[in-house]
């Protein structure tokens, strides 16, 4: 019986395996808008899951300005939904709320509805990383009519004076790793 000669191609295998490396490496990187983002008075936590981004309450200032008012707030007494339009999401705590509905990849950047707890409302919106920020414009019909919020990267060290960011358990905030 007569057998050809296996040929081995070991450079080929070599390069072969790696382009496939580099390609699954580049399929499962994140997402530039995952992560933890911070404003003054918020931190938010952005996840990508199935296609859809949440973007999840994740701190919040306390004591928080409501409606203008400084309002202390704790754990055993969450600060409440209570700006909603509908009643029955009042008594939810908006730490750890998502915030996101239906937010998609379209027309390169993120894009869905998103809640406005300040003001009880949905309002429809786009998100995006410009220049290393977390920009996130909600609108009524048209973006022209709506509003920018800009979030920085989290800093876990950062101080807020007499107040305190409390944040969300349900996920990993990073941490602290000042010595001081």
């Amino acid at each position: 019986m007569h057998q050809d000669p296996v040929v081995r191609y070991p450079r080929l295998a070599m390069l072969l395996t790696t382009c496939l490396l580099c390609g699954l490496a580049g399929s499962v990187a994140a997402d530039p808008v995952e992560g933890w983002w911070q404003s003054a008075d918020s931190v938010l936590y952005v996840h990508i899951e199935n296609g859809q981004a949440h973007i999840v309450a994740a701190g919040i200032l306390n004591p928080a300005l409501v409606r203008g008012e400084p309002v202390s707030w704790s754990a055993a007494q969450p600060l409440l939904d209570g700006g909603n339009n509908q009643p029955a999401l009042r008594a939810r705590p908006l730490l750890g709320l998502d915030l996101a509905e239906n937010y998609i990849w379209q027309k390169k950047r993120w894009q869905g509805s998103l809640y406005d707890p300040r003001s009880g409302r949905q309002f429809q919106s786009h998100m995006s990383v410009v220049k290393g920020d977390l920009s996130i414009r909600a609108y009524l019909g048209t973006p022209m009519l709506g509003q920018t919020r800009t979030f920085q990267p989290y800093e876990p060290c950062k101080t807020y004076g007499d107040s305190s960011m409390v944040l969300w358990d349900g996920a990993e905030a990073p941490a602290c790793l000042d010595a001081n």
